[in-house]
């Protein structure tokens, strides 16, 4: 491929940016298999973007923003996020049988959607009325297929009516 493919094995770190400097957008895939936390921000946010992230098998920390066309969670991955964290370009893709664990954190998409196919999961905690798990879309439409398992772990007191966007995507597509 002439854009360049790096495959990350089980547990190798890679501490530090990685960015694409070819000079145009949406070059190069980054291929994680296994367990894995981001050591640093992947692809430019605000400038290259990648052109693919893709997690397979194991847990992928997200503990920094990434960048890319597509970041894919697939073969029964699980992208967790350690804190608030941004996709700042491209589509968040979950494949049957993957899990996006939120915990009580915000995951905001700059430009692209959030799609998840059934059998996939959606984990999240609510601690308060302000303090929960979400997806935030700046740009894109939200697609949750039927069969996806939306798993809430309740940790706080909320008043009864309250109303929760878990995700929140562009031009009303919410859940």
């Amino acid at each position: 491929d002439a854009s360049g493919i790096v495959l990350v094995a089980d547990n190798v770190a890679l501490n530090g940016t990685v960015t694409n400097d070819t000079g145009s957008n949406y070059n190069g895939d980054l291929i994680f298999s296994g367990t894995h936390t981001t050591g640093g921000t992947i692809g430019i946010v605000g400038g290259n973007s990648l052109g693919l992230i893709s997690i397979n098998q194991g847990t992928f920390t997200m503990a920094h923003d990434m960048s890319a066309a597509q970041v894919l969670v697939d073969q029964s991955a699980t992208l967790a996020l350690s804190g608030d964290r941004t996709i700042a370009s491209g589509a968040l893709d979950v494949a049957n049988g993957s899990t996006v664990d939120l915990g009580q954190n915000t995951l905001t998409l700059g430009t692209g959607g959030v799609n998840f196919a059934s059998g996939t999961n959606l984990n999240l905690t609510v601690s308060s009325a302000s303090v929960y798990g979400r997806i935030v879309q700046a740009a894109a439409d939200a697609v949750i297929a039927p069969g996806t398992t939306i798993n809430i772990n309740v940790t706080g007191n909320i008043a009864n009516g309250t109303t929760l966007y878990l995700v929140d995507g562009n031009a009303g597509t919410s859940v």
